[in-house]
Parts: C-alpha cells; structure tokens; sequence
C-alpha cells in the first residue's frame, strides 16, 4: 500500500512538472519595433504656403551702387552717372526660387512614431520548426495563464500612450476569431501628470501574430 501511495505521489509530480513545463513553453516574446511616418501637413515656416523663397544679391555689374560705372573724360564732369542697366537701379538682383526648407511644396511634414507590436515562437513551436513542422501562421494570441493578461496588448498600450499620459489596461476579454482576424476587448485607465484618471474601451485587432489596429468602442 506504501509503495503504491509512493508511486503516486511520484505521477503527480511528474505530471505537474510535464505541466508546467508545457506552459512555459508556449510563452511568447513580444517584439516591438517603431517606425516614423507622416502625421500632418503644415504650413512652411519660410515661405508661408507661396512655394517660393527670395533671395537678393548685390549686383555684380555696378557693385551695389546702383549706377553705371564710366570713365572720368573731360565731358562727363558734373554729371550724374546714369543708372545701372542691369539692375534698374536698385543696386540689387532679386531672385525667385523654390522654397529650400519645403523643396517647392508649401508645406513640411509633421512625423509621428509608431510601434507595431508582434508576438515571436514560442519554445514549443521553435521544437516543431527543428523537426519540420510548421507551427499555425495566425494562431491564438497569448495570454497568461490564470491572470488572462495579454503581455502583447501590455506593450501596445505602453508604447502607444498618449504624450503626458501613462496608460494600464485593467481588464481583458476572451480573443474570439472574426473572418480570421482575433478580435478582443480591453478596458484602459490613463493618468496625466496631475493624478487625473481616465477609461476608455478599445478593440485590438490581431493578425498573423501581430496587433494590426485597434478601435475605440466609447466614442
């Protein structure tokens, strides 16, 4: 009777170790990368929306003067010295070009950073690349096991905060699979620098192992 109580105490260790194990091993690490892409149009500080910039430069013929330059023969004392024909005058050529800052266009690009966030392999399915199989293209996203936390949706939000703005998602929904995209809904509390508290409810979108959108569900 001893020996039988022995071996399974043994088998439940063993299988809560084989169990734990196989948990471990389906943990997928969250990639994130960022890019920077065109958020905004506005307006040329330089040239103001015309597409063109001025330049002026001293005229190379009368040196600035603004009057021709001649000889001092017996005929041309007390007179005055015409006006330079190359500038009109004004001592001055005015240049029209396009607008060096924008490069003609009227308007500078404002960039924003954004982060995509995507999930790796886990342990288990890099053993099934090492013996040939395939592991699922657009599998399930990860979540923890008892706390039902998504880590990838963490590092989106983390990433993604508003400026000023700390964001925390405090509750999560089940991932449920829609026309091949898993879809699930997080509930997210910001705190600005004042302490000051806000929730807003969104839907993220995976695809693929990775987060593709997600949609505010408050509006």
């Amino acid at each position: 009777m001893e020996r039988v109580k022995q071996i399974v105490i043994i088998a439940i260790f063993v299988a809560c170790i084989a169990a734990i194990g196989y948990t471990a091993a389906q943990w997928r690490a969250v990639e994130v990368t960022s890019r920077e892409v065109p958020d905004a149009r506005n307006e040329c500080p330089t040239c103001q929306g015309t597409r063109v910039e001025h330049r002026e430069e001293s005229c190379p013929k009368c040196k600035g003067s603004g009057r021709q330059e001649w000889k001092l023969v017996k005929s041309s004392l007390g007179k005055n010295k015409p006006l330079c024909t190359n500038c009109a005058g004004k001592g001055t050529l005015q240049f029209e070009e396009d607008c060096s800052t924008c490069n003609g266009e009227g308007y500078v690009l404002e960039f924003a950073t954004v982060y995509s966030v995507r999930e790796g392999y886990s342990i288990w399915e890099q053993g099934l690349q090492i013996i040939g199989i395939s592991p699922p293209l657009n599998p399930k996203p990860y979540h923890y096991p008892f706390t039902g936390i998504y880590p990838s949706i963490v590092e989106y939000v983390a990433s993604n905060s508003r400026a000023g703005f700390q964001g925390k998602v405090t509750k999560f929904s089940r991932a449920r699979m829609i026309n091949d995209i898993w879809t699930l809904s997080v509930v997210i509390e910001y705190v600005d620098g004042q302490g000051t508290i806000t929730k807003q409810s969104r839907r993220i979108y995976f695809k693929n192992r990775s987060i593709t959108s997600s949609d505010r569900l408050d509006h």
